[in-house]
Parts: structure tokens; C-alpha cells; sequence
């Protein structure tokens, strides 16, 4: 992309009998706002250089897992340089005021869906019209560091601001 702006992109199969249309937004990333999650808001689960080895942490692996017991509408991720494993097992995260999985900074982030679950990434926001100051611009927002996905499980993303999934480095 050469500059911030809108497009749209039409696909035609050859045959004629199937089109497909997807909006385009390049976004001027130097004007992105950072953001910082209430830490008093015990439904955003924050991993970060502070509080890493808190929590569902299992430090042999760098894993945290995630059960059905708690469902957060978060989880923040701030933790330069070192690779995170989000295992998830039969999870919903579901938040309409920013991402559900927002990543901040690190080397790696892994999000497994544990085999025979379903887990589900629910973006509720409002459908994107411009940039609003320190939002993820997707479902699961990678800001700085490689995304992985992987496991056998089922992981259902729904995005109603922008992306799925957004990241600006490796996404496999």
C-alpha cells in the first residue's frame, strides 16, 4: 500500500457464475494511539512483564490455558521479546469495546484451540467507519510479533469492527 484509503476488490470466477467483493482499508499506522487496559477491570486478563508468571501461567511451556470457567472479554498481551501460548479450551471472549485477543508486543503469540473444543472470538463492536484512538483493528489484534495458529480444536471468530484477524508481521 502506498497510502491510507479505502477500496474495494471484486472477484469474478471465470465461468462468470460466482463474485466476491471485499473492502480494502490501508490504515496510516504511525497515528494508531497505544492502548492500556483498565487494570482494575477483572474481565481483561493481562499478561505482562509484571505479571507473567501469575495466573493459569505454566512456566515450563510459556502457556497459559484458558477453560470455559472463565470467560474473560479480554485478553492483553504486553510482554516484549518472549513467546506466548494461549491454549484455549472451550472458550468465548466477547467484548464490544475493543479487541478480544489484543497484543500489544511480544516475540510470538500462539493461540492453540484445544482438540474436541470450540472456542469463540466475539468482536461486538460497532462496523469500522474510522480510526478510533487505541483500538485493535480486529477480533484478534496483533500489534507487534508473529501469530500463530494451531491445535485441533474449533476456534470460531466473529468480527463485527474490522478484521478477524489483523497483524502487521508473520501471521501463519
Amino acid at each position: 500500500a502506498l497510502k491510507a484509503g479505502t477500496t474495494n476488490i471484486t472477484v469474478t470466477t471465470k465461468e462468470g457464475g460466482y463474485a466476491a467483493t471485499c473492502a480494502l482499508i490501508v490504515i496510516n499506522e504511525e497515528e494508531v494511539t497505544p492502548y492500556v487496559p483498565d487494570t482494575s477491570d477483572t474481565n481483561i486478563y493481562q499478561i505482562t512483564t509484571a505479571n507473567l508468571n501469575e495466573g493459569t501461567y505454566d512456566s515450563s511451556k510459556d502457556e497459559y490455558t484458558f477453560s470455559v470457567s472463565k470467560n474473560y472479554k479480554q485478553i492483553y498481551v504486553n510482554v516484549p521479546d518472549k513467546t506466548i501460548i494461549l491454549e484455549l479450551n472451550g472458550v468465548t471472549l466477547e467484548n464490544s469495546e475493543n479487541s478480544p485477543i489484543y497484543v500489544e508486543d511480544c516475540d510470538t503469540i500462539e493461540i492453540s484451540a484445544k482438540k474436541s473444543t470450540t472456542n469463540n472470538i466475539k468482536d461486538t463492536r460497532a462496523a469500522y467507519v474510522t480510526d478510533q484512538p487505541g483500538q485493535g483493528k480486529g477480533a484478534i489484534f496483533v500489534n507487534n510479533g508473529d501469530l500463530k495458529l494451531k491445535g485441533t480444536g474449533t476456534l470460531n471468530i466473529n468480527a463485527g469492527y474490522l478484521n478477524g484477524i489483523h497483524g502487521k508481521d508473520d501471521v501463519k
